[in-house]
């Protein structure tokens, strides 16, 4: 039996819902405590009461220290999360996603650059392996959620990554710095990625569900997970670029290893607080038949008091091998308002391995299209690097073009269509603003015997000053987006935000071109007043809206999967932008940045105006036809529908039958409800009506609060 605090909600191991129980001789019957305690907590945590809710954990906290409450982002997401799961996952996303990938990304340029002596064109393409390594992960998530660890879908996993991380990170930072040994240390970079990630995004899986359960603190909770991973960056940043300029790149990937060895030692006492996978499918099959029961309830109406024509309700009920499968209910208007009682799905646990793994078998017999596409983008990962580090520009560029063929065609053939879109978009919204590091960070901090009219930052400067800055106008992004954009639609937030990344970019081509210096702006302050001041808030501000979708759109009990996969996708995405610069670099617009030749960089001016202005106005028109019209701050279905409340008075439903059919044909679409054990991604539930608002006044609580 799995460790939990029944009485902690829904962030130390959620309670069931309300009405639902379990059979008593069930392994799991203490879902069902009859207390009066819990049944009363079981009443507070269903999402109809969130705006009220308040965690009994965090109420104590409150009453404790008051102004906590009313700390912007903190204190909205510990209203209804368990403090315990708030403050471990803020810990965890500051030392990994923050100060460990922040270290590690700072030195890149340092150690490929000055440790393993790169030219500007090598150290463009390598430079591409640290993303790529973010984007194979997908099947890890495959493997977690269908192979439970110790009964675990992402504790011990998470332990596992952490250690490994931790190894490869010091062997990336020791190995002898001269170019012969490049390649080796760039494929020890792209494995570190890979685990880091893995911690990073069954992490972002965990906390999924919760956003799932109560949208509203969505945005809130994935603002401070942010502010977190900000703050860890900032003070990553601070210290390594003093240590670069000493001639030290070496130091920080070696705190990162450190500091992810510690994340171990904390994961293995499961500091998130996570349920056994056996107690959280049995909670999900509880949630999942009363999420049934309420659409049934909203499609014939309360009670007697609804006229309800002939109508089809599909139902869910029980093979005799566990399995679910739809049946379709007739009802006749003189049986108006009677309701038929639909039971929980119990799973059945499955072990392998001498009962080392849990095996939910369902995970991927339900989802098997979506592991194809996992499966799809691994192998697109590994042959972009090997060709990444081995191949020639012609063969990169080739595999460039034929990923992004295959993963857009695969995708529309694999996956529902809401998350195809989604992920696709994803994909070119990174592709299409290239990177150029190769370029643009070697002219940044080109020597004067390099470049004697040049910037001649220094590395303090570019990597310390810059990072901290650019870190505190990134929060401030978050709370712009948390208060002021979450409640507009996506397409519209994504063009706004891509206007305003075009006009922010201008003011590396101001630098490159040398106009600042011509009416007297130094360039440390044109760099620090534009790029970093509004770029990197603009950039934020463009992730938040694709952060929430991902939320949105990943189906309970495969969060691992699906974050895993999206986040993936985002990563290929601008790795493959960087690998596109690289092309350009080694074909058109070659840059020279060592001896024995002459530094040369006169053409980054057109690598800037193709790369970064005109290149990423292509993302405008895709945002419209891929991204679904529905506001941020709203749930929406597997077909992109936001998912709205039915409301039908006695008068509307007593005084016009067409009216009230009309009235429960708009709010019943076809939403897909995932199975006790899995999700089918290709079997439509009819449900009416939402899970999430009451009525029209709840919908405008959510837009106001966030």
């Amino acid at each position: 039996m799995a460790d939990r605090d029944t009485r902690n909600g829904p962030a130390g191991g959620d309670a069931a819902p309300h009405g639902a129980a379990l059979p008593s001789d069930t392994p799991n019957a203490q879902f069902a405590a009859d207390d009066g305690a819990h049944a009363q907590l079981r009443n507070n945590t269903d999402e109809e009461n969130e705006d009220t809710y308040v965690h009994p954990v965090s109420q104590r906290l409150f009453d404790a220290f008051p102004p906590l409450q009313h700390m912007p982002v903190l204190g909205r997401s510990l209203e209804v999360f368990n403090p315990r799961f708030v403050f471990s996952l803020g810990a965890t996303r500051l030392l990994s996603k923050g100060i460990a990938h922040g270290f590690i990304r700072s030195s890149i340029q340092g150690m490929l650059l000055n440790h393993y002596l790169l030219t500007a064109t090598r150290y463009q393409r390598l430079s591409a392996l640290y993303s790529l390594g973010w984007s194979v992960n997908a099947f890890v998530g495959i493997l977690a959620d269908t192979f439970a660890l110790g009964g675990y879908t992402k504790r011990w996993y998470l332990v596992f990554s952490a250690l490994v991380g931790c190894a490869f990170a010091f062997v990336y930072a020791l190995l002898p710095g001269k170019s012969s040994y490049a390649n080796l240390a760039a494929a020890f970079l792209f494995l570190h990625a890979v685990c880091n990630c893995t911690v990073d995004t069954l992490s972002q899986a965990f906390y999924s569900r919760r956003i799932r359960r109560f949208p509203k603190h969505g945005p809130a909770l994935v603002s401070w997970v942010w502010w977190m991973a900000l703050l860890g960056t900032m003070i990553a940043g601070v210290i390594q670029g003093p240590l670069t300029d000493m001639g030290k790149p070496y130091v920080g990937p070696c705190i990162a290893g450190g500091l992810l060895f510690l994340l171990a030692i904390v994961f293995a006492f499961n500091a998130y607080g996570e349920r056994k996978n056996f107690d959280d499918r049995t909670f999900d099959a509880i949630r999942e038949a009363e999420e049934l029961q309420r659409a049934q309830e909203a499609l014939l109406g309360e009670k007697h008091d609804h006229h309800v024509a002939q109508d089809k309700l599909y139902l869910t009920e029980p093979l005799n091998d566990g399995a679910l499968h739809d049946d379709v209910a007739d009802y006749d208007a003189k049986r108006h308002g009677d309701l038929v009682r639909i039971e929980p799905v119990l799973p059945v646990r499955e072990t392998c391995l001498c009962g080392l793994f849990d095996f939910n078998r369902a995970i991927i017999r339900d989802n098997w299209k979506l592991a194809v596409m996992c499966a799809i983008l691994t192998s697109c990962v590994i042959v972009q690097t090997c060709v990444s580090i081995l191949g020639t520009k012609w063969k990169l560029t080739y595999t460039c073009i034929a990923i992004s063929v295959v993963f857009t065609i695969t995708s529309f053939i694999f996956l529902p269509r809401v998350i195809a879109k989604a992920a696709v978009f994803l994909y070119f919204n990174n592709v299409l603003y290239l990177t150029l590091p190769g370029a643009l960070n070697t002219f940044y901090v080109a020597t004067p015997a390099c470049l004697p009219d040049g910037p001649h930052f220094s590395y303090t400067f570019f990597t310390t000053m810059s990072s901290a800055l650019s870190n505190v106008t990134s929060m401030v992004g978050i709370a712009v987006f948390n208060a002021f954009l979450s409640k507009y639609p996506y397409p519209y937030v994504l063009c706004f935000t891509t206007f305003l990344q075009i006009i922010a970019s201008l003011v590396d081509l101001i630098i490159v071109m040398r106009w600042n210096t011509h009416i007297g702006i130094p360039d440390h302050a044109m760099y620090l007043c534009g790029y970093t001041i509004v770029y990197e808030a603009i950039e934020m501000l463009s992730q938040m809206p694709l952060m929430l979708l991902m939320s949105r759109v990943c189906p309970r009990g495969t969060e691992s999967i699906i974050f895993t996969f999206l986040t993936g996708v985002a990563h290929i995405g601008s790795s493959t932008s960087t690998a596109i610069g690289s092309i350009l670099m080694e074909t058109r617009f070659p840059v020279v940045s060592k001896p024995p030749a002459k530094c040369n960089y006169s053409n980054v001016k057109w690598l800037i105006i193709i790369g970064h202005l005109c290149v990423p106005l292509l993302i405008l028109p895709m945002s419209f036809l891929l991204l679904p019209y529905v506001r941020i701050n709203e749930n929406i279905d597997l077909d992109g529908k936001a998912i709205k409340a039915t409301k039908r008075s006695r008068k509307d439903t007593a005084g016009n039958r067409n009216d009230a059919d009309e009235s429960a044909s708009s709010t019943t679409g076809k939403e897909r409800i995932t199975p006790a054990v899995g999700i089918d991604m290709d079997r439509d539930v009819a449900v009416a009506g939402a899970q999430q608002n009451d009525d029209e006044d709840s919908e405008r609580n959510n837009a106001k609060h966030h």
